[in-house]
């Protein structure tokens, strides 16, 4: 399946599923059958998502030859629009590289097995893409799908039936419309994209193909001619010393492709690859010159740190960059730290003698959130003897100086009827999560299994007159959770996380402002109505300067609740509801616990039955399970699509 298109693949496993009469199978499939319908509309990322949904669901049910034909699917779609767009938006593009990386680790994580991350993070490599062909032309780019017509070989014909093999090395075979005709041409990079080389190769490998069987190509390629032509090239590589491509003519041996039967030349010098035979024509190459300086940069470490985490704010980057080559780094070289890909600071050092090693260091604010640190020892102005390990990595999670929350939940209101059952315990189990315990709200339940990772260092808890709180701060009017807003806005910044989570009543609608109602809603008190609007709210978090804003509201309507997102600071923000703006949240006696909020928090947070503790994966999979549909169903609204949200 490593060569095909999204959608047969969709298609395929649809088939594949349809007959497969378990619980979770039956799940996966109408999460394709979603992704299907949103691919047909040209909506690839929720296409993804719905696959992605569909593999978790193929995980539970040990489906794993299934989910391995999945990913590769979504590997190969996100690849392809990699190649494709790199035509426009060139190699050096930021995008590009950065979509790069992050295909290249969820390479990785696909290689570790860890297909929930490698799908997730295959999904934003080509998200990249999209955000830098709006950038560069101010139009969405929706994506292509195997069968379009792409450029790939970088001239000003259109190549037409792309195939793409993916695994291990890229191979990329393709016909090339040219003005004398059709002509087949095949490319292979040797260092997964970053350098090809390529060739027609009817003009350049016809004794090879001719030698490997293969007919003289007819007027009109078709894809199966095309198919059999890149399987016997993909026996094609090179031998580092030797002049020409090479095909392999037997195991373990390989001649050059202009001469697959070994005639054309007097002579020909083994050449011992990896096991392997190059008949090289002519003599044996020259011996490789004497190695040179060989700099290395190893070991990025972090101080200060805490509990082994590392918490936003000035932070020293520090690297270990030493000489393990067999002569003198006489001259300069500059050491260069970047995060997140810009450029932070650069040390020069004057020189450095064999084996000796030296620490750099750079101190800079980190944010809160996911971050990439890379340390450059590259430019060198002496002659470095392997430029390829030169460059060191980390990714790293920074995490919150400090974290507050205000938490409302309302059950008994002043005025508004009816009254509600279970908002209350709605704030004492985000209290319980938020401050550590596994405690439940419900006294005749079993504490829950997880706990958060690193508590909040304080909750305020506002709700009605009753005394069934775990933590009490006053009572839910507008005006006091107004007020404990603005306080808790002024007092945080760049290096704090805050959260706002409210369960409750709600009004309002797609056509008119939604509003939350807080206890005095229909009575009012202190010079407010009692009624939280949407405007209201979005300018309360306007001046906010946290690193991190979450909010959840579990109010009906509350999906019009959005309007935070339009602030300026929207990329820190990362907001949840029950339902949208014309649909309802619910109370369930059964579980003792607002609907929402037991599944997003209770069985997916506390319960650990998401298996995430991110807020993207946890919706996602809540989204996935929840039982309400329609306007009933939870919304995400996430200020930054590239980095998860943790609290």
């Amino acid at each position: 399946m490593g060569i095909g298109n999204y959608e047969a693949v969709l298609r395929e496993v649809i088939e594949e599923l349809s007959n497969s009469p378990d619980k979770e199978s039956q799940k996966a499939l109408k999460n394709l059958n979603d992704a299907l319908d949103e691919y047909s509309k040209g909506d690839y990322k929720h296409s993804i998502d719905r696959v992605h949904n569909a593999v978790k669901s193929l995980e539970k049910a040990g489906n794993t030859e299934l989910i391995t034909i999945l990913v590769d699917a979504v590997r190969d779609f996100a690849k392809t629009n990699i190649l494709y767009t790199e035509y426009d938006l060139t190699f050096n593009n930021s995008y590009i590289q950065e979509a790069y990386e992050k295909y290249l680790k969820a390479d990785e994580k696909y290689e570790e097995e860890n297909y929930d991350a490698a799908i997730k993070m295959f999904k934003n490599s080509y998200l990249k893409i999209v955000e830098g062909w709006e950038e560069k032309y101010g139009k969405t780019y929706f994506g292509v799908d195997f069968g379009k017509i792409v450029r790939i070989s970088y001239t000003e014909y259109d190549s037409t039936m792309p195939q793409i093999n993916l695994n291990h090395s890229i191979h990329v075979g393709w016909v090339e419309i040219l003005p004398s005709g059709e002509s087949v041409y095949y490319a292979r990079s040797i260092d997964n994209g970053i350098r090809w080389w390529y060739f027609d190769s009817i003009k350049y490998a016809d004794p090879y193909l001719t030698w490997a069987g293969l007919p003289k190509p007819p007027i009109n390629i078709n894809l199966d001619f095309l198919k059999r032509i890149i399987e016997i090239l993909e026996g094609i590589g090179t031998a580092k010393g030797c002049h020409y491509l090479y095909g392999r003519i037997a195991p373990l041996i390989y001649a050059p492709i202009n001469d697959p039967r070994l005639s054309l030349y007097s002579s020909y010098t083994d050449v011992h690859v990896g096991g392997a035979i190059f008949k090289c024509p002519g003599p044996r190459p020259d011996p490789e010159p004497p190695k040179a300086p060989d700099i290395v940069a190893k070991d990025i470490t972090f101080s200060p740190t805490t509990a082994g985490r590392i918490l936003a704010g000035p932070t020293t980057v520090s690297v270990t960059v030493k000489n393990i080559g067999n002569v003198d780094a006489s001259g300069s070289f500059d050491v260069d730290f970047y995060d997140n890909d810009v450029k932070i600071a650069t040390e020069t050092i004057s020189s450095l003698l064999v084996g000796v090693s030296k620490i750099v260091s750079k101190t800079w604010d980190l944010t809160i959130g996911a971050h990439t640190i890379r340390v450059e020892a590259a430019r060198c102005w002496c002659s470095d003897g392997d430029t390829t390990n030169n460059i060191v990595t980390i990714d790293i999670d920074v995490l919150p100086q400090k974290k507050y929350a205000i938490v409302v939940g309302i059950s008994d209101y002043k005025s508004v009827t009816p009254d509600l059952s279970y908002c209350d315990e709605d704030a004492n189990d985000w209290y319980y999560y938020l401050t550590g315990s596994k405690k439940s709200s419900d006294s005749g339940e079993s504490d829950y299994t997880c706990t958060i990772d690193v508590t909040f260092d304080e909750v305020w808890v506002f709700g009605d007159k009753t005394s069934s709180y775990a933590k009490y701060d006053g009572v839910a009017t507008e005006y006091n959770v107004k007020q404990a807003i603005k306080d808790l806005v002024a007092k945080v910044g760049p290096t704090n996380l805050i959260a706002f989570i409210s369960s409750g009543h709600g009004g309002g609608s797609s056509t008119t402002e939604c509003y939350l109602h807080m206890w005095d809603s229909g009575a009012g008190e202190s010079g407010e109505d009692g009624n939280l609007y949407d405007s209201e709210l979005k300018t309360l978090f306007a001046p906010a300067t946290a690193g991190r804003i979450f909010i959840s509201l579990d109010h009906c309507h509350s999906g019009g609740m959005n309007g935070v997102m339009g602030n300026a600071n929207k990329k820190y923000v990362y907001l949840t509801t029950t339902c949208n703006a014309d649909g309802f949240g619910w109370d369930s006696g059964s579980v003792k616990n607002g609907l929402y909020t037991n599944w997003f928090l209770n069985k997916g947070l506390r319960n650990g039955e998401s298996s995430h503790n991110d807020m993207e994966g946890n919706f996602d999979w809540t989204d996935a399970n929840y039982p309400k549909t329609g306007n009933d169903n939870p919304c995400e609204f996430d200020g930054d699509t590239t980095n998860l949200f943790y609290l």
